[in-house]
């Protein structure tokens, strides 16, 4: 009890074996009161570790395509802790509880009934009169890292977009991360499902629903999958809020950040 009270007011970490991790120290921060917005920024920060402060290499530094719209890009302080010491944007909020197995379990059955999915994962090669070899490629539904069912390639987007009007209609879970990786992306292609907590979340606007109703988009779907995406012209969904980009204090600064000459504000322009 004591040595966690201790780590919790100083930052540091008393072990004598380290507990094979990289720094021993920064783990904790005072909440500065300055002002409202650096209080509340304190809140509202993502921090990589102090470990990194000392690399040369600036990779960890970057903000990657699966945190775009998460993690502010102009919020950052200069010098060291520069990419390092992030913010999370106005409008994510992060996931705080897991869901039960029947909700889970409701959405698989939900594939299975309505798409076929099957419980084994096995790849069939079927003969054409012509003697040539049609495979009926199969795809794995991963739900929180583990397989459950075998999909249809063919069925994998259709199937995607099914749970997404599901989601929006209030039918299964709002908080199931839906995420799909094609086969022409990726050599792991897939249906990939989160139920767990732990995630961040934005707003977003579903406009393949009748409605557009609101949805939620998650880190996994970003790089590959449904948001931003256009099919034909069309565009499956849209921030539901514009100045939801940048975090609350960023977003005060300017309502349109693509005026500012910095680069950094430049990044973010539409």
């Amino acid at each position: 009890a004591n040595k966690m009270a201790s780590f919790l007011s100083t930052g540091n970490l008393v072990s004598s074996t380290g507990l094979d991790q990289m720094q021993i120290s920064g783990y904790t921060i005072v909440a500065e009161r300055l002002n409202f917005l650096r209080f509340l920024s304190h809140f509202r920060s993502v921090h990589r570790g102090q470990f990194f402060t000392t690399m040369r290499t600036t990779a960890v530094r970057k903000l990657l395509p699966d945190q775009w719209g998460f993690l502010c890009c102009v919020h950052t302080p200069d010098g060291g802790p520069c990419g390092l010491l992030s913010h999370m944007t106005s409008a994510v909020t992060i996931r705080a509880d897991d869901v039960s197995s029947n909700q889970a379990d409701k959405v698989l059955g939900a594939l299975v009934n309505t798409f076929g999915a099957r419980t084994a994962f096995t790849t069939t090669t079927t003969k054409s009169s012509k003697g040539s070899k049609n495979s009926n490629e199969m795809v794995p539904v991963v739900m929180d890292g583990i397989p459950r069912l075998a999909l249809a390639a063919s069925k994998l987007e259709e199937a995607a977009m099914y749970l997404r009007e599901r989601k929006c209609a209030g039918t299964i879970l709002e908080d199931l991360e839906v995420a799909t990786i094609t086969t022409s992306e990726s050599a792991y292609p897939g249906l990939f499902l989160h139920t767990q907590a732990a995630r961040m979340s934005r707003p977003v606007l579903n406009l393949q629903t009748q409605k557009n109703r609101a949805d939620w988009a998650y880190g996994a779907a970003v790089p590959y999958d449904w948001c931003h995406r256009n099919h034909g012209g069309q565009t499956d969904c849209y921030w539901a809020q514009l100045y939801a980009r940048r975090d609350r204090s960023a977003g005060t600064s300017k309502h349109y950040c693509q005026y500012d000459p910095l680069f950094r504000h430049e990044s973010v322009s539409t």
